[in-house]
C-alpha cells in the first residue's frame, strides 16, 4: 500500500531540486560571463601595463637616440670649429704670403726705379720742360652783374684788361630781376662768363633778396655759350645752416641770407644738362677794413676751412674776381687780408684752387723728379699692371707729359672711350720750376666731367702710395 506523505513533508522533500536545469545553466553562464569579464579586464590591465612599458621603452630609446644625436652634434660642432680655425689660420698664412710677395715686388720695383734714378745724366735734363704754375688764359666776353664799390672797381679793371671787341657787359644786380627777360637775353647773348657781385658791405635782408632774384634772372637767361659763373659771397655764409630756426617758424627773419644766394646758384646750375653745363666758383670775402686801417697781406683759404676771420678790401676783392676768370680757377676759396707780410703774385695765391691741388712738396732736382714720377707710374700702374693691387679701386690709365704724368680713371662704363675723351676724373702729377721760390712737385685733380663725383678714395690711395715711395727716394 502506498505510503502517504504529509503535505508539509512533500514540500520539504522537493526543495533540494527546487532550481530547474535552465536556471542552473543561466547561473553558470552568468558566472562564465563574469569570469570572462574578469579575464578581459585582467588582460586589459596587462595590456595597459605592457603598452605603458612599451612606451617607456620607446621613451628610453628616444632619449638614448637624442643623447646620441646630441653627442654627434657636439662632435660635429667641435669638428666644424676645428675646421674653421684651420681655415682662418690658412687665410692668415695666405695673407702673410701675399703681403710678403707684394713687399718683394715693391722692393724689386723700387730698386729698379732707384737704379735708373741714380743713373740719370745731365743731358737728360734738356728733355724736361718743367711747369711754371698758373698762367693767364684771357678774360673772353664777361658780363658783370653787381652793386656797390667792389662792382665799380671790377668794371674798371675789366674794361682795361679786356680786348676792344670783348668789352664787359654791365647789369645792375638790384634791378635786373625787374627787366624784361628779352632784354636780359639780349645783354648776355655772347657772354662766356658772368660775375655776380653783391655788395659785401650791405647785408640787409632786402639787399640780399634782390641779389638772389638778380642771380636767378641772370642764370635763367644764360645763353648756351655761357660756361662759367663767379659769385662774390661772404665769409661764414654756410656756417649758420642746420638746426631748428625758431624765428623762421613764426615767420620772422624770412629774408634771404648769403647762404641762400649760394644755394640759389649751386642748385640752379646742377639742373642744367651737360650740353648747357655751367661751372661755378664762389669767392668768399670778409667785411671791408675799418676806415684808415691797412688791409694787409692777401691770403687764400679753402672754402670749407672753418674759423677763418679777417677783412677784405674792395680793391682786393675786385682783383681776385678778375683773376678767377683770367687764370681759370675752378674751385671755391676764401679771401682775407692780414697785417704784415709781402704781397704774393695772384698766380701763386690762386694756384692751389686750379684743379684743385691735393698735394705739393719742394724738390731739389727737377729732371730727376720728372723721371721718377714717370718711372714710378709706369712700374706700378702701366699697361698690364693692376691698380687694385695698390689699393686704387678704380682702374686707371696714364700718359706721360714733359713735366710729369697724367692719370685718368677709366671705370667699366668708359671702357671704349679714348684717353682724351675720358671725363671720369683723374690726377695730374706736375713738376714745376716757378720764377721765384724753390722747385716743387704738385698733384692736382683733372678731367672731371659735368656732375662727376670726385673719386676721393681712389685719389687718396694713389697719392698715399706715391708719398710713401717718394719719401724713400727723397731720404737718400
Amino acid at each position: 500500500m502506498p505510503r502517504t506523505v504529509p503535505a508539509a513533508a512533500a514540500v520539504s522533500l522537493r526543495r533540494p531540486s527546487a532550481r530547474p536545469i535552465e536556471t542552473q545553466w543561466q547561473s553558470a553562464y552568468a558566472r562564465s560571463e563574469i569570469r570572462s569579464a574578469q579575464l578581459q579586464h585582467g588582460l586589459a590591465l596587462a595590456g595597459g601595463v605592457a603598452a605603458a612599458a612599451s612606451r617607456s621603452r620607446q621613451r628610453r630609446h628616444a632619449n638614448k637616440v637624442c643623447c646620441a644625436a646630441t653627442s654627434e652634434d657636439e662632435e660635429a660642432a667641435e669638428q666644424l670649429a676645428a675646421l674653421e680655425a684651420e681655415l682662418e689660420a690658412l687665410e692668415d698664412e695666405m695673407e702673410e704670403e701675399r703681403v710678403r710677395r707684394a713687399d718683394q715686388d715693391q722692393a724689386v720695383a723700387m730698386n729698379k726705379i732707384n737704379a735708373k734714378f741714380d743713373s740719370i745724366s745731365a743731358p737728360s735734363k734738356s728733355s724736361v720742360t718743367a711747369g711754371r704754375g698758373a698762367s693767364s688764359h684771357g678774360l673772353g666776353s664777361v658780363a658783370l652783374c653787381g652793386t656797390g664799390e667792389v662792382a665799380e672797381m671790377l668794371l674798371e679793371r675789366l674794361k682795361k684788361e679786356a680786348a676792344d671787341n670783348q668789352q664787359p657787359v654791365f647789369l645792375n644786380l638790384a634791378e635786373v630781376s625787374r627787366l624784361n627777360f628779352e632784354e636780359v637775353d639780349e645783354s648776355l647773348k655772347n657772354c662766356t662768363a658772368t660775375i655776380i657781385c653783391p655788395d659785401p658791405s650791405e647785408a640787409s635782408d632786402e639787399s640780399l633778396e634782390r641779389a638772389k632774384l638778380g642771380l636767378r634772372a641772370v642764370i635763367g637767361s644764360a645763353p648756351d655759350c655761357l660756361r662759367k659763373v663767379v659769385l662774390l659771397s661772404h665769409i661764414g655764409a654756410q656756417e649758420g645752416k642746420g638746426g631748428f630756426n625758431l624765428g623762421a617758424f613764426f615767420n620772422q627773419g624770412a629774408g634771404s641770407s648769403w647762404s641762400d644766394i649760394e644755394d640759389e646758384l649751386t642748385s640752379t646750375v646742377r639742373l642744367r644738362p651737360a650740353e648747357r653745363a655751367i661751372r661755378h666758383v664762389i669767392v668768399r670775402v670778409g667785411d671791408p677794413p675799418a676806415s684808415g686801417a691797412a688791409a694787409g697781406e692777401v691770403r687764400c683759404f679753402p672754402a670749407e676751412e672753418a674759423g677763418v676771420e679777417g677783412c677784405t678790401s674792395s680793391t682786393t676783392a675786385a682783383e681776385a674776381l678778375l683773376q678767377v676768370i683770367n687764370l681759370e680757377v675752378n674751385s671755391n676759396f676764401s679771401l682775407l687780408q692780414a697785417p704784415g707780410g709781402a704781397a704774393a703774385a695772384w698766380e701763386e695765391l690762386l694756384l692751389p684752387f686750379i684743379g684743385p691741388e691735393v698735394w705739393r712738396a719742394e724738390i731739389d732736382d727737377v729732371a730727376k723728379a720728372v723721371f721718377f714720377v714717370q718711372q714710378w707710374a709706369d712700374e706700378f700702374f702701366g699697361p698690364g699692371k693692376s691698380a687694385m693691387r695698390q689699393g686704387v679701386k678704380t682702374p686707371v690709365e696714364l700718359r706721360t707729359t714733359s713735366s710729369g704724368v697724367i692719370f685718368k680713371f677709366r671705370p667699366l662704363t668708359a671702357k671704349e672711350d679714348s684717353f682724351d675723351s675720358l671725363e671720369e676724373g683723374g690726377l695730374e702729377f706736375v713738376v714745376e720750376e716757378p720764377s721765384s721760390g724753390a722747385p716743387r712737385m704738385r698733384i692736382c685733380r683733372c678731367s672731371y666731367g659735368w656732375k662727376v663725383t670726385p673719386k676721393e678714395n681712389s685719389e687718396r690711395a694713389l697719392v698715399d702710395k706715391f708719398q710713401k715711395d717718394w719719401a724713400k727716394v727723397s731720404e737718400k
